[in-house]
């Protein structure tokens, strides 16, 4: 496929490279000037990265399907899951999942990108719902810190007290409300 038919969400391979196209730019005015700018992520190493292309470039794009997985737990190195589907193990290096990797919880199930039959990517959910383990007494306005139950601290607004449950954004780690008590 040329690069001009590429568009921002497929899965190419470039330079031997597993890719996601995260946005495609067009540069220069005229036919004969015009190069295309994609952002792109890795899909092994999670590094994203800009480059620019002729139009008429080769890139091959491959099929990717979704998988549901299970964190089954983490060791040293690597978080481990199931495959629902196939009872398969699937490890993911620590560095590759990165600092969202404090939002799994055993047991937990998480949406994998599936490309060439090796899971490749995880797919966080915009928020999480988590219970505070602790804030500080006395705040009686404004924003404090809470301690969550999987030792991450947000500042939550002065009414959250440990026992809540409060909804958290998964790429800011911000705080968005408090899950109303039944």
């Amino acid at each position: 496929m040329k690069t001009s038919d590429v568009n921002a969400g497929e899965i190419i391979r470039h330079e031997s490279r597993l890719l996601k196209v995260m946005e495609k730019e067009i540069l220069g005015h005229g036919k004969a000037a015009r190069t295309y700018r994609l952002k792109l992520k890795d899909l092994t190493n999670g590094q994203v990265f800009d480059q620019v292309l002729r139009p008429e470039a080769n890139l091959e794009t491959l099929d990717a399907r979704k998988a549901d997985l299970e964190f089954l737990y983490k060791d040293e190195d690597f978080y481990v899951f199931m495959n629902r589907d196939s009872y398969e193990e699937t490890r993911f290096a620590k560095d590759a999942i990165g600092k969202k990797g404090i939002l799994l919880k055993e047991n937990d199930s998480i949406q994998a990108l599936v490309v060439e039959g090796r899971a490749l990517a995880l797919e966080f959910p915009e928020t999480v719902t988590l219970t505070v383990t602790g804030t500080p007494e006395g705040v009686k306005q404004g924003n404090k810190e809470a301690v969550l139950e999987n030792g991450l601290t947000i500042l939550v607004p002065h009414i959250v007290a440990a026992g809540d449950r409060v909804v958290v954004n998964t790429e800011d780690f911000s705080y968005v409300e408090r899950v109303p008590q039944k």
